[in-house]
Formats: C-alpha cells, structure tokens, sequence
C-alpha cells in the first residue's frame, strides 16, 4: 500500500491509502464524497493524487 494526499479541486481532502491512486481517490471520494442514486461508488471528476 502507498500513501497519497488527495486533492479535489485543488483542496486538500486528506491521506488515503491505495495500490493505486486511482485506488486512494476513490477510497477519498467514497469517503467524502457523495454517492448518486443508483450508482456505486462517488465521482472522482476533479481529482488529483500525491504520493507522499
């Protein structure tokens, strides 16, 4: 597992961890981010990682 500070927007959403970033930005968009009816998982749209 990698740490990664993500971003959505530019604002800092926290550190997650993740194989992946595109695994870490979705835990944090899971996370803080708000699911649609009918969907799985949040949006990513907008969001960035840093490995740190």
């Amino acid at each position: 597992m990698t740490s990664f500070n993500i971003f959505a927007n530019g604002t800092f959403w926290g550190t997650f961890e993740g194989e992946t970033a595109e695994e870490a930005i979705q835990k944090a968009a899971d996370e803080l981010g708000t699911i649609d009816v009918g969907q799985d998982h949040a949006s990513t749209e907008g969001m960035t990682a840093e490995e740190v």
